[in-house]
Order: structure tokens, then sequence, then C-alpha cells
């Protein structure tokens, strides 16, 4: 870790990390959730 990065900074930098994936888990989860199936949801958001 460079010295002129202060601790405080990383550890909310990892927090921020950790929420997004947590939320963007949630947001898929929900999404995926409404589809009627896997192979639909794949269809409708990757092409």
């Amino acid at each position: 870790m460079s010295p002129g990065i202060p601790l405080p900074a990383v550890f909310w930098g990892s927090v921020g990390v950790y929420s997004f994936f947590v939320i963007s888990g949630y947001c898929i989860f929900l999404t995926l959730e409404k589809a009627p199936s896997v192979l639909q949801f794949l269809i409708r958001h990757f092409f």
C-alpha cells in the first residue's frame, strides 16, 4: 500500500465494493425471479 493513501479510505473503498456486489446480486435475483425461465432471462439480458 502506498504511504500516501490513508487507511480509512481503503476501508471505505472495500465496503463500497462489497456493497455494490450485494446490491447488484439482489437486483439480478429480483429480475431473474420475474423471468419465466433462466433461458428467457439470459436471452433478454445478454442478446
